[in-house]
């Protein structure tokens, strides 16, 4: 007698085995697209974050004064 665990575990296994396997070349050109991808990201959100920083630095030395740009100023 077979449970449905295991024809589950089965099916998994079949779909994984079937509709993943990818050559080594197609394996390879997916982590340059996703190394790109990651370090884009990265280096997108490290300039965010300094930006973040630097204008709330600005903010704290007086500059929004000195630029006109102040909350509620047009």
């Amino acid at each position: 007698m077979v449970t449905k665990g295991a024809e589950t575990a089965t099916a998994t296994k079949d779909f994984v085995e079937n509709d993943y396997d990818l050559s080594h070349r197609e394996k390879q050109v997916m982590r340059r697209i996703d190394l790109r991808l990651v370090l884009g990201a990265a280096l997108g959100y490290s300039v965010n974050l300094k930006d973040r920083g630097n204008v709330g630095m600005a903010a704290i030395a007086g500059w929004t004064n000195h630029c006109h740009n102040a909350h509620g100023q047009e």
